[in-house]
């Protein structure tokens, strides 16, 4: 049936919104119910007749209406430094201080505004190595929060960082989708819900390129564009979850892992922080699926999530979390210097109570120097009539956090030596310290491994089992062979004594390596108990309960084989001459959006020259940290960090030609795994 429509009704607005100089969109949306749910009518169902009026076919029973939007409404597709609204501008002003604390020199590509605010400022950056050359692009990404300012101003710019132009090379799958021009990329918070600068990278191309180019969309020159199509927007729902929208709000492409929904009580139901240490030892007694305990569940739909994520009260207490940390931040780029937290001198075997009679809900201790098995500087135990207790076990210093309800402090501890040591004397600067970066050895040694598809899996088998299979991989290609141990009878004494991981999950080049990979995928997808979520999702989660004993079953093999090569099945006990020897320390923290124990432990095994297993964002995704940057505001040098801002740079198990830099406060699990092969097993 062919339905005409006139705008006649509609004349008044019209005419009410030219008088205040706005200009409008106009959309036509269609619906079964009066009620809904409304869907734009396709622009290829309309005619467009000579008096204004238009023509469309629908079925026998169909509901219209026009939809009358402010233009300004519309995301923009990329916005000019030079051209953001005076807030946004003012906001990015804050920023600078901060980016050029780790760039040198980076100049701005100006584009034709003559008005850029912030230009005099950019052009004197300073940039680390691995950006000298390079110039900012001009034109900018608005990235949007739904939760900040009810998604209607952008919470991040995305500036991307270009260099010289060179040849396309072949990306680890086989696609040319990254070239030389592209050097990564830069994400500036905006507002106050989050710190300044949480991602960063420095080769490849930006997170929106990577997502708008998932629509496959190309110029009239067959060129590809990566720019977000006029209308749509990008959405940021924590690290490792992207999404872009059209007009109407639909997604049309995401990037990266997709979220699970978490209880409203979570927070009451894991308060605390859960950790775990040893050396050797037995193994656990049994291998309990903790996903149910969570009460996580899928979302039906996206609609379902972007709902969730603004009225969960787990996402909102996480959110006003993470917003405490970025005031701090704010404060010190405004020039107003936080105060310092209280510093707790202790003498060596000393003891202090602190907070007496407060009930205390969690606590961490941020021990820069301590590795497995040396025990934290300072021992912290809870007092029953409330408070905390400190025993001093050795020198060192570093910050005590304590939560009391919604009440957080903040202790500087410190067990001085008795004498300085040798070459800490000198001159010192006030203000932000030099950054220092521990690398454990590079990208070049990360196994490029990614997610792939069987039917017994979910089809995808997970980010947890890809984390561990890249961990586990290291390993093997660190003089641990038993570490990585596929197959059975002969082919897994030659796997237990073979190096024998493969650096790319590659079919066609290495199809034994590849096949080796997928029976290691087959363990772990197993041991992580990983959660299937239907038709909402093709991957699979991994609940961080069942993470950190997911490591137990594929390395049984190298643990329980003794030196002369015989195998102890559980339960007996395991060989005391086993080929493998093992040291872990593990910790989850499923509340706290700042840097806590999972970042301690992860710190820690990347300064000893360790890789480490780091859940990203709120329960979401799995990765493995291989370098780690900090940087220090002091006052004194003898005294407390004012503030500290860290980041681990991340292989995300994505198989991509690089790894990224995340905000040092956005993980909730660190597992440090330390593996030394003590004998090789003689052949069958």
């Amino acid at each position: 049936m062919k339905r005409t429509f006139r705008l006649v009704c509609v004349a008044f607005w019209l005419i009410a919104l030219a008088a205040q100089g706005a200009a409008v969109d106009l959309g036509y949306e269609h619906a079964t119910s009066p009620t809904g749910p409304w869907r734009p009518v396709a622009a290829s169902d309309q005619t467009h007749r000579a008096d204004g009026s238009i023509t469309v076919e629908s079925g026998p029973i169909h509901f219209y209406r026009l939809r009358i939007d402010q233009a300004g409404a519309n995301a923009p597709s990329f916005v000019r430094l030079g051209s953001l609204t005076p807030d946004s501008a003012s906001r990015l002003n804050t920023r600078i201080g901060e980016l050029s604390r780790f760039l040198r020199p980076l100049a701005i590509t100006r584009g034709t505004d003559t008005s850029d605010p912030t230009s005099e400022t950019l052009a004197d950056l300073t940039v680390v190595d691995a950006w000298r050359g390079t110039t900012f692009a001009s034109n900018t990404i608005p990235i949007y929060d739904p939760a900040y300012r009810n998604g209607l101003e952008p919470a991040y710019l995305e500036i991307k960082v270009l260099g010289s132009p060179t040849p396309r090379r072949n990306g680890v799958d086989g696609t040319d989708r990254e070239s030389g021009n592209h050097r990564g990329s830069i994400l500036m918070s905006l507002g106050d819900q989050d710190v300044g600068i949480p991602y960063f990278n420095t080769e490849g191309e930006t997170p929106t390129e990577r997502l708008v180019a998932k629509l496959g969309l190309v110029d009239g020159a067959g060129r590809r564009i990566l720019t977000p199509p006029a209308g749509h927007k990008v959405l940021r729902y924590g690290p490792t979850f992207h999404v872009l929208e059209d007009p109407t709000g639909e997604a049309v492409a995401s990037l990266g892992t997709q979220p699970y929904k978490v209880p409203a009580d979570l927070f009451s139901r894991f308060p605390n922080t859960q950790r775990g240490e040893a050396v050797d030892g037995a193994d656990p007694a049994t291998n309990p699926d903790n996903g149910q305990s969570l009460g996580i569940r899928p979302y039906s739909n996206y609609a379902e999530l972007k709902t969730d994520y603004l009225s969960n009260p787990t996402y909102q207490e996480l959110r006003r979390r993470r917003a405490l940390r970025s005031k701090l931040e704010l404060d010190l780029e405004n020039g107003r210097t936080p105060t310092a937290p209280p510093t707790v001198r202790l003498a060596l075997t000393g003891t202090s109570n602190l907070l007496s009679g407060v009930a205390i809900d969690s606590f961490y201790l941020d021990d820069d120097n301590a590795d497995i098995g040396s025990g934290p500087f300072v021992a912290v135990t809870e007092l029953r009539t409330g408070g905390l207790r400190l025993v001093a076990q050795r020198y060192g210093e570093g910050e005590l956090t304590a939560r009391a309800g919604r009440i957080t402090y903040r202790f500087h501890v410190t067990v001085p030596f008795p004498i300085r040591p040798l070459g800490t004397a000198g001159s010192f600067t006030p203000g932000w310290q030099e950054p220092k970066i521990w690398n454990t050895g590079g990208y070049d040694e990360q196994p490029r491994y990614w997610q792939e598809s069987r039917e017994r899996w979910c089809p995808k088998v997970g980010c947890g089992p890809v984390a561990w299979a890249i961990l586990l991989a290291w390993w093997d290609r660190h003089n641990v062979p038993s570490a990585f141990a596929v197959g059975s009878g002969s082919s897994l004494r030659t796997s237990l004594r073979t190096q024998d991981a493969p650096f790319y999950l590659d079919s066609d080049d290495d199809p034994s390596g590849y096949g080796r990979v997928i029976k290691l995928y087959d363990v772990l997808h197993d041991s992580c108990d990983v959660m299937c979520w239907g038709a909402f999702s093709d991957a699979g989660s991994t609940p961080p309960g069942d993470m950190v004993e997911a490591w137990w079953e594929p390395t049984k093999w190298g643990r329980r084989t003794a030196a002369n090569g015989v195998y102890w099945p559980y339960p007996t006990p395991v060989p005391a001459d086993g080929v493998m020897a093992y040291a872990y320390h593990w910790a989850w923290d499923l509340m706290d959006p700042d840097w806590n124990e999972p970042s301690n432990v992860i710190r820690s095994a990347n300064k000893k020259g360790r890789p480490a297993i780091v859940g990203l964002g709120w329960l979401w995704h799995y990765g493995v940290s291989y370098a780690y940057r900090v940087q220090a505001f002091k006052v004194t040098a003898d005294g407390p960090a004012i503030l500290t801002q860290r980041w681990f740079k991340v292989n995300e198990g994505w198989g991509k030609d690089h790894g990224e830099w995340y905000s040092g406060g956005d993980t909730f699990l660190g597992f440090d795994l330390k593996l030394r092969q003590r004998s090789i097993p003689p052949p069958l």
